[in-house]
């Protein structure tokens, strides 16, 4: 089995992760890049066409060009079971944008087509919280 925390020389840790997002009017759940809706409880393989799209909306997210806690938090994140049955996509997680964002730990996250998957640190308030 392919460990989900990588270490390669000149990279801390790697983790790649499919981008969907949740369309605002019919709720479906989509890739990112595509148009097929996606059922994460289904317990078979997605179709080639759906493949393809869910491989379209992946990035590699790699520390230290995205913070270590980043990395760690996706890579604890569970493999759906459809996609743990594909070989194209058994070690990839899933990362679930709302309003095209998503928040994990102190970070915020958005998904631009011309930038990916853009990452931004929340403000610490005057406590240090």
């Amino acid at each position: 089995m392919t460990n989900a925390l990588e270490y390669t020389e000149g990279i801390d840790a790697a983790v790649t992760v499919v981008l969907l997002h949740e369309d605002p009017i019919s709720g479906e759940i989509l890739p990112v890049e595509g148009n097929t809706p996606v059922d994460l409880a289904e317990g078979t393989p997605p179709a080639p066409e759906l493949v393809a799209q869910l491989l379209d909306s992946s990035v590699r997210l790699t520390a230290p060009d995205v913070p270590r806690e980043i990395v760690e938090a996706v890579t604890e994140l569970p493999v759906p079971a459809n996609f743990a049955e594909s070989p194209w996509l058994r070690a990839h997680r899933v990362l679930t944008l709302r309003g095209n964002r998503a928040a994990l730990g102190s970070f915020r996250m958005y998904y631009s087509p011309r930038l990916g998957l853009v990452v931004d640190e929340l403000p610490r308030t005057d406590t240090g919280e």
